[in-house]
């Protein structure tokens, strides 16, 4: 069955990223962070298994010829949006030290699929597709926080919080709290 079937494709893909760090002037503890990222695709093809194939013999009763000979065509799109502010500070007075983070993320997920007529080798319809084409598209958005102290090197505190939402959860349910801590002692 594999050698009767010639599935030949042509994908194009490119992934780039970028990011910034600024550290602010009139407070030098704070830095300004920005991220920036895609992923895209590009991959078509078709699907040739000839009529004397088994597996694609007269594959509807109307069929003069069996075989298959369909193209396919799929786009695909990652995006990514991430900043936060960071925030770092020796208190030397007291012996301790504070690194805070707060920031928001967004990514989005897009799919396109694009459905053609699935045809015999002699170009029999078999059947036409409802739709030209299926996107499916997802997104992720957080918020998120998180607060390190350390006090003379040996105690370390650390608390995070989380607020993630995904758009493949119903509206009802589609956002959540994420909350954590720690201590520890050196």
């Amino acid at each position: 069955i594999l050698e009767e079937r010639t599935d030949k494709s042509d994908v194009k893909r490119s992934i780039g990223n970028i990011q910034f760090d600024y550290k602010v002037h009139f407070l030098p503890d704070l830095h300004v962070n920005v991220n920036l990222g895609y992923d895209v695709s590009k991959g078509k093809g078709t699907i040739v298994v000839p009529d004397s194939a088994a597996s694609a013999y007269l594959r509807s009763p109307d069929a003069k010829h069996g075989g298959v000979n369909n193209q396919y065509l799929q786009k695909k799109s990652n995006t990514l949006l991430e900043t936060y502010l960071n925030y770092v500070k020796d208190i030397k007075f007291i012996r301790s030290r504070v690194d805070a983070i707060a920031g928001y993320s967004y990514q989005d997920f897009s799919t396109t699929n694009y459905n053609y007529p699935d045809l015999t080798t002699d170009g029999t319809i078999i059947s036409k597709p409802s739709f030209p084409f299926d996107k499916p598209e997802n997104r992720l958005i957080s918020f998120y926080g998180r607060l390190n102290y350390s006090l003379m090197g040996k105690y370390l505190l650390t608390g995070t919080i989380r607020r993630d939402g995904s758009s493949r959860f119903s509206k009802d349910n589609r956002w959540g709290w994420f909350p954590s801590g720690a201590f520890a002692w050196r």
